[in-house]
């Protein structure tokens, strides 16, 4: 083998892809509280680098109330890596959206406490990746949404990096994920309010890649409020 062959082949296995994979959601009871203890959420296969990434949806009757005052996910405290926030007037409401991280290495589930202000309600969305180089995000795109029918933002993607991507929508129809990421779910989890979330391994160096949010049906002539948001890591 050629010594290029040789250093091509150890550089692959120092710097091995970045693996993202969506381990499901958590919700509460549907009570709203000041802080949330939420059991047995699940963080997959236990590796001396992982990550667990989970994307906070929070409902709250005004924004002062959906600032998180603390957060832990398996007893590490997490991180805020990037947050999304629309107020509407009418109705009034506040949808905010947070992207944590925390290293949490041991254990195949544990407990995320969420602490805030006031009371909120909270649903997640939970990632675990491995391989990751850096939390610190190759790029961070956050953005809101106001009575449309589709959004698009765009984010820099890096080689054999993570893509994550989130929405959170007031709307009578659903609301997806329909470009730039996987989808991995979309719930309507609070009286007409959808929360989306989607992942990509990234395959290939790309400048603004797009990652879209669409509502189901513009047939009704209605539309959609939200916050949205997309980072991306190596």
């Amino acid at each position: 083998m050629s010594r290029v062959a040789q250093q091509a082949l150890l550089g692959a296995a120092e710097n091995p892809a970045a693996e993202v994979l969506f381990l499901g959601n958590k919700a509460t009871d549907g009570t709203a509280r000041s802080t949330h203890t939420l059991t047995a959420v699940p963080f997959g296969t236990e590796a001396s680098d992982r990550k667990i990434f989970l994307i906070v949806h929070v409902q709250a009757s005004v924004e002062s109330q959906a600032v998180l005052s603390s957060a832990t996910i398996g007893g590490v405290t997490a991180s805020v890596v990037a947050s999304s926030v629309i107020t509407s007037v009418s109705p009034v409401y506040t949808l905010k959206t947070y992207l944590l991280v925390a290293s949490v290495p041991t254990g195949t589930s544990g407990t995320v406490v969420l602490t805030f202000p006031n009371n909120v309600w909270v649903y997640l969305g939970v990632y675990r990746v491995v391989n990751l180089l850096s939390v610190t995000p190759v790029d961070s795109v956050i953005s809101t949404a106001d009575h449309v029918t589709t959004k698009s933002i765009q984010v820099d993607v890096v080689k054999k990096g993570i893509l994550l991507a989130s929405g959170q929508f007031y709307s009578k129809k659903s609301v997806n994920l329909t470009a730039g990421v996987t989808q991995d779910y979309s719930t309507s989890w609070y009286a007409d309010r959808y929360g989306q979330g989607g992942s990509l391994a990234v395959a290939a160096d790309q400048a603004n890649r797009t990652v879209t949010f669409t509502r189901s049906t513009t047939s009704d002539g209605l539309v959609m409020i939200g916050a949205v948001l997309a980072v991306s890591f190596r």
